[in-house]
């Protein structure tokens, strides 16, 4: 008999991505309070959004953003409207030399203002965003203790510019190829924005 905790989150990421993305949007202080306040939800959404959605999704199968924002606006766990724009519209994989670059291109373009978007390569969904000049990326999923392997909130630099994007750009490919993401494998980035109602 296989017994699993109410808050087991397995293949939870991009219910927590998406959870994390409406917190951004919706719940946070903004200024000074900004990545302290983030932290401190983030925390909270990986302990109790697992036990809110966890009868409500196959603990064995992996979803997409979409896919979650569904579920948990039927749950009424995620109440605002979000409109998910993809921004890699494109075939390359995220290993090869145009898939990296379109990548930072991308994230030191949406980087000029403020933004918050969910990273997927299969098995990871990731959070990214730029706030007040400052990059971050949020994972959600379990990891060994080996160095620059870990979980959690990354932030760089105070001023945005494309060399603050290449620090999160490189920790993000060591994490993927870290999680044995395949040198074939596709990636999405999809800006997250309040949808007016």
């Amino acid at each position: 008999m296989e017994c699993a905790l109410n808050n087991d989150g397995t293949n939870a990421c991009a219910f927590l991505s998406v959870k994390i993305a409406d917190v951004i949007l919706s719940e946070v202080v903004t200024g000074i309070e900004f990545f302290a306040e983030l932290a401190e939800a983030i925390e909270d959404s990986i302990w109790h959004l697992p036990e809110r959605i966890n009868v409500h999704r196959d603990l064995h199968r992996m979803y997409d953003a979409l896919e979650a924002y569904g579920i948990l606006r039927e749950q009424k766990v995620v109440t605002s409207l979000y409109d998910f724009s993809e921004e890699l519209p494109f075939a390359d994989t995220v290993f090869s030399y145009e898939g990296r670059r379109k990548l930072y291109s991308k994230l030191c373009e949406l980087g000029c203002n403020d933004f918050l978007a969910v990273f997927t390569c299969d098995p990871l969904v990731l959070t990214v965003g730029c706030r007040d000049g400052k990059p971050y990326v949020i994972d959600t999923h379990p990891v060994t203790l080996a160095p620059g392997k870990g979980e959690g909130l990354l932030m760089t630099g105070k001023n945005n510019s494309s060399d603050v994007w290449l620090s999160p750009c490189i920790w993000l490919w060591n994490r993927l190829h870290h999680q044995g993401v395949k040198p074939d494998a596709c990636q999405s980035l999809a800006v997250v924005t309040s949808k007016s109602r």
